[in-house]
């Protein structure tokens, strides 16, 4: 289902393995110079359906369907038009017929799918509203209702309410088919109508029971009955309803009001003790209806039932909870990197958000080669991969050697969500892993490709945060006597109007979606071969997916590499952590932390009373600069320290003074390590002593 508004253009591709044609709703008019029908320009198979200035008549199927076959394939497209909320039918507008059917359906479309509407008749005047049972409502097939209820009326026609503005569909005469026409031939040419009223004045408790009506002619007779209840007073009971309504996201739900009552009651509702007002996803009244149900929806629930003459009030609360399928968010990361070095460690996640939340995230793995991959699946946001039989993760022979981490629930961006992880300790095979999650309202999958490159890798010179108007060059080293016929490619952007949610698609297999890139030079020694790829004054349109495919010389297999480029605009240097002043004892240690950030990352130095400051026994320097420690503090160590962070927009600085208490006399620790090792050597100078005299 597709809901587009007036005025847009409506655009739907269809591919597939044979020739294509499209098949367009039979109520169209005027279409021919807005309707364009296209070859795609990625598949061979495969056919682009543009409308433009859609109207609420364009509402309807349009079927997608082989030339040589009837197979097909069709989607419902809602064009939202509230001028005209009704579509013109084209075939034989203006006639509803009556035939032997207990039911007859009076075909005003809806433009919308959450219309209320009611059906009107004219001579008589009456109205008609869905009770949901024998009449109803749909906005794809119209207004069906019991035969005999329309049968003696003269026009029908469907209306209903926008913002308090009142439309009409057109106006539908009823006729009678031509077997029942046979049947009055003796009759005349035109039908005749008679009409018998039966009105029982101040009704009592006994004028309660089974009424007939009877019509008769010389060609049949008709006969109707009906139950006539007569209550003693006005009452108003509620059935048995559940605390409890269990939904699930996207799909629509309805919750009727059980009660028995007379008169019918005023209905209104209430969510979280606030008034509800019908909109177009919610419907009120006996009944509440979301035609698609999402997360916000959730809460509690109040409908009040009010005796309109005794005034009479019954209430029910009940919880609404909306179950959420498991929903894995890496699965919308069109991430490209698929192939992974040799004997390198590597990690693999899928974080899964449901309600209620998964508790255990099941891994399977399979062989690559075990495994086929279909583009067209990847295409339309299906599985692409399809595998002889999944290996449970404990299965771990011919594979690679892993770990499962412990599930963890954490609170991401506001909601509890399962994180499973799984670490491939060396990555020696090609493999494919996938992660299931269940829940009871549904089942989420990852696939991953997980693609082992040996003796291909991709370098950044020079490393770093490049920043615009830099030179920057991406080399792909590949052995030489393993590879052959190395080439550099980028992704091309997205073209706007594909699936958002689509599977990612491996790199190797993807190659319709890279652009070649010129601007290489390459380098031989005795036992690799780099191909270089120069990138002068670059910009930020120059961020992207750089790939470098290489040939493997004996089974010609593609195996590829993705570096992400990530170009920065320059940021001038901030302290985010100040040095804060101390004041310490001659003899300790004095730590202190200055860390800046900035584009490119600024280079730290350190300055004592305006002196730079470089490292010296009991002076260190860490963690790029950004860590200094002072030992065994001396009295000559008191001072102000600057750090300065500076970049190629210029610098900033942070300061701290540095106090030191004591005297040098008192807890000079060199002094006292010399002394105490002179008394040691004294010590065991003596010992020698006595011992080489008591030996003679």
């Amino acid at each position: 289902m597709i809901t587009i508004a007036a005025n847009d253009t409506l655009q739907i591709t269809c591919s597939g393995e044979r020739a294509l044609d499209w098949l367009l709703p039979n109520n169209q008019t005027g279409i021919e110079n807005r309707v364009a029908l296209t070859e795609c320009a990625s598949d061979t198979y495969c056919k682009m359906l543009t409308l433009t200035e859609v109207i609420g008549n364009d509402t309807g199927s349009y079927k997608c369907f082989y030339q040589d076959n009837h197979t097909s394939s069709s989607i419902y497209v809602y064009v939202q038009d509230y001028r005209s909320p009704f579509v013109m039918s084209a075939s034989e507008p203006g006639a509803v017929y009556i035939t032997g059917n207990k039911t007859v359906v009076v075909p005003c479309l809806g433009s919308s799918s959450n219309l209320n509407v009611s059906l009107h008749s004219k001579y008589p005047e009456q109205t008609f509203v869905p009770d949901g049972k024998s009449i109803t409502w749909d906005n794809q097939k119209g207004f069906t209702i019991p035969t005999n209820m329309i049968s003696d009326v003269g026009m029908v026609f469907c209306k209903t309410k926008i913002d308090g503005e009142s439309y009409q569909s057109m106006m539908y005469i009823v006729k009678m088919n031509a077997a029942f026409k046979e049947g009055m031939a003796a009759l005349g040419s035109e039908m005749k109508k008679f009409v018998s009223t039966l009105t029982i004045e101040h009704v009592t408790l006994s004028d309660g029971g089974l009424y007939s009506c009877t019509a008769t002619s010389s060609q049949m007779m008709r006969k109707h009955k009906i139950n006539v209840i007569v209550h003693e007073k006005p009452f108003l009971f509620l059935g048995k309803m559940p605390l409890v309504v269990e939904t699930i996201l996207r799909e629509p739900a309805k919750v009727p009001v059980l009660f028995k009552a007379y008169p019918l009651p005023e209905a209104k509702w209430y969510k979280n003790g606030e008034p509800i007002v019908a909109n177009r996803t919610v419907k009120l009244g006996y009944s509440l209806i979301i035609t698609e149900m999402s997360e916000k929806d959730a809460g509690n629930y109040t409908v009040v039932l009010t005796n309109p003459i005794n005034q009479q009030c019954e209430k029910h609360t009940f919880h609404l909870v909306v179950n959420v399928p498991p929903q894995i968010g890496e699965n919308a990361l069109l991430t490209s990197v698929d192939s992974y070095k040799y004997g390198s460690t590597q990690t693999l996640t899928c974080t899964v958000y449901a309600v209620p939340m998964v508790t255990r995230i099941q891994w399977y793995w399979q062989l690559e080669e075990d495994c086929t991959f279909n583009p067209h699946q990847a295409g339309i946001g299906n599985n692409p991969y399809a595998c002889k039989k999944w290996k449970n993760i404990a299965d771990r022979r011919g594979g690679n050697q892993i770990e499962i981490l412990n599930d963890q629930f954490v609170a991401i961006a506001g909601k509890m969500k399962t994180v499973s992880s799984l670490t491939i300790q060396a990555a020696n095979v090609s493999t494919l892993y996938r992660c299931v999650a269940n829940n009871k309202a549904g089942e989420g999958e990852r696939i991953m490709s997980f693609h082992v490159t040996r003796g291909l890798e991709i370098s950044l010179q020079p490393q770093g945060q490049p920043t615009k108007k830099h030179n920057v060059t991406l080399q792909c080293t590949a052995d030489k006597h393993t590879f052959e016929s190395l080439t550099w490619f980028k992704f091309r952007p997205r073209v706007s109007g594909t699936r958002q949610d689509r599977l990612p698609m491996p790199v190797c297999k993807n190659l319709e979606a890279l652009q070649k890139l010129n601007g290489t030079t390459m380098k031989a020694d005795r036992e690799t071969v780099t191909l270089s790829l120069f990138l002068h004054n670059i910009i930020l349109q120059d961020s992207g997916e750089y790939v470098c495919i290489a040939l493997d010389r004996k089974s010609k297999t593609r195996h590829c590499l993705v570096k992400h480029l990530a170009v920065h605009e320059p940021v001038a240097p901030t302290i985010t952590g100040h040095p804060r002043n101390q004041t310490t004892n001659i003899g300790e240690t004095i730590e202190v932390i200055c860390t800046a950030s900035g584009i490119p990352s600024p280079h730290i130095a350190w300055f004592k009373n305006n002196n730079s400051l470089i490292e010296d026994s009991g002076i260190v320097l860490k963690d790029g600069n950004q860590r200094l420690t002072i030992r065994r503090v001396r009295k000559e160590d008191e001072g102000l320290y600057m750090c300065h962070a500076c970049n190629v927009l210029g610098c900033t600085k942070a300061d701290a003074f540095f106090e030191v208490e004591g005297t040098e006399e008192k807890t000079n620790l060199e002094l006292i390590i010399l002394v105490g090792t002179a008394i040691i050597a004294m010590f065991f100078w003596l010992l020698l002593i006595i011992i080489l005299r008591t030996v003679k």
